[in-house]
């Protein structure tokens, strides 16, 4: 059985658009964030979508709401292990106050470079939970098309974790679409919007 996942950064909120590095902290989308939104919504209007789930986390909570009135899905699915990974002391810094902290060049700092500390979720159990929270939903879904609305670290991990590559995370934008396909194993398309 094949099934297909649609995962989709949320839209913009003050701090990307500042460059502040987020992790669990609770910001609200801004009015391109909303437009962002609003633009994935027609998007994907053009094509089926049974059930959309989305991070805990207000960001992708209302991206997921926008898109799911624009598609016909009643309800969104939330699920808290789709957060972004628990920056702890480093939410709220933009990227070269972390580089200053950790003394790496700007080139250097990606969502699994930053680090662990007694505030900083570990990577591995950043990954883990993503991954598990994926096999989970794509085992309910079987033979059916999902949307998952989350963050630019969950799809970092994903396709780190599907292409087995830890060494070159991938960066994503607002609003950018990545599709997870499960057949006998996962693979993952970067083309964009469908």
């Amino acid at each position: 059985m094949v099934s297909e996942i649609l995962v989709a950064r949320h839209g913009e909120t003050d701090w990307n658009f500042n460059g502040k590095w987020q992790g669990h902290t609770d910001r609200p989308l801004n009015e391109r964030g909303l437009e962002q939104a609003r633009v994935l919504a027609t998007k994907l209007s053009s094509i089926r979508i049974d059930s959309i789930y989305a991070s805990d986390l207000a960001r992708a909570r209302t991206t997921a709401e926008i898109i799911a009135s624009a598609v016909g899905v009643s309800n969104v699915e939330i699920d808290a292990r789709l957060r972004e990974r628990n920056l702890g002391s480093f939410e709220g810094l933009s990227s070269d106050e972390i580089c200053a902290i950790l003394g790496i060049p700007r080139h250097k700092l990606t969502i699994k470079e930053i680090g662990a500390n007694e505030t900083i979720e570990k990577w591995g159990s950043f990954a883990n939970r993503i991954r598990s929270a994926v096999d989970d939903i794509r085992a309910r879904n079987s033979d059916k098309r999902v949307l998952i609305v989350a963050h630019g670290g969950v799809m970092a991990a994903l396709s780190m974790i599907i292409l087995n590559d830890f060494e070159t995370p991938r960066k994503f934008t607002n609003g950018e679409i990545i599709r997870l396909s499960f057949e006998d194993e996962w693979s993952i398309q970067f083309s964009g919007s469908q």
